[in-house]
């Protein structure tokens, strides 16, 4: 639970950066680039967001329940999909800066 709280964070902070004037597109393809990545990030937090309160409301803690594979296997999937989310946004802001 503790790591899905500070995945969420991370996305916030990535949404401000993202939103930032440093990384503002400089060309259309940027700025399609930008808002594809705009919308995956909300994605996440949204998904983010829903498997905590999961979590919260049926109190389920995943290390005491190993055997609930779902929310293990849905875990794993997120945080697949964050990490090659943040890698695509570290991407995109340091292509902007060039």
């Amino acid at each position: 639970m503790t790591e899905l709280g500070r995945k969420r964070k991370t996305v916030e902070q990535l949404q401000r950066k993202l939103e930032s004037y440093l990384c503002a597109p400089q060309t259309y393809r940027h700025f399609e680039k930008r808002e594809l990545l705009r919308l995956e990030l909300n994605r996440v937090a949204t998904n983010t967001d829903q498997l905590i309160a999961l979590l919260k409301t049926y109190d389920i803690s995943l290390m005491d329940n190993m055997d609930n594979m779902d929310n293990m296997d849905n875990v794993e999937e997120q945080a697949e999909d964050f990490n090659i989310l943040l890698q695509e946004v570290e991407l995109y802001i340091k292509t902007t800066k060039q």
